[in-house]
């Protein structure tokens, strides 16, 4: 907590600040490696606050979830099946780092289970979009094309600094991998709007 800041005050400003606290400390360091002393100290409150608000570690590890996912979903990136909108979207997730840092340090630390129930709903939406724009008789399934989609934007939210050291490629890497899927979309006979 910075110096000469307020601490929380009542319920709702004591969740925020152990919220906001907790989703830093895990995108740095992961759930398991981070303590809720911690989490306490760096939200300015008193550590018996988490357990009273949130119980469990578990729990709190749940809630700092829900409430990375449900910042994430107040964006609205996904409002429809077109390769314009997909890059729009990812953008808005890469706006959103922590969020997916948090998600990742579940998965390596044995947590995604705990994590996912609000995560999954979106995907499901997004294939579902996928599939009616596609429509019956598409060469690409839409699960196949949003498991890779999925797969380049974790690679590239996650891993770019890596990528671009090995690689030598640009910032414009995401502009080109939408545009060759709108390229894949159109041989195959369905417009990428």
């Amino acid at each position: 907590m910075p110096a000469g800041a307020g601490r929380p005050r009542g319920e709702q400003e004591v969740k925020h600040a152990v919220l906001e606290a907790a989703s830093a400390l895990f995108a740095e360091k992961g759930p398991s490696a981070t303590s809720l002393r911690e989490i306490a100290q760096a939200a300015g409150v008193n550590h018996g606050l988490i357990h009273r608000h949130f119980g469990s570690k578990q729990r709190l590890v749940r809630a700092v979830h829900d409430h990375l996912a449900a910042r994430l979903a107040s964006t609205e990136p996904f409002r429809e099946a077109s390769v314009p909108a997909a890059l729009d979207a990812f953008h808005a997730l890469e706006g959103n780092r922590t969020y997916w840092m948090v998600l990742t340090r579940a998965m390596l630390d044995g947590e995604l289970a705990d994590v996912l129930g609000s995560d999954l709903a979106g995907g499901h939406r997004m294939v579902e979009t996928l599939r009616d724009a596609l429509g019956d008789e598409a060469p690409v399934d839409a699960s196949d094309l949003m498991a890779m989609a999925f797969a380049f934007s974790f690679g590239w939210l996650l891993l770019r600094d890596f990528i671009q050291a090995a690689t030598g490629a640009g910032d414009d890497v995401p502009e080109q991998w939408f545009a060759a899927m709108a390229t894949l979309l159109e041989r195959q006979g369905r417009p990428a709007h």
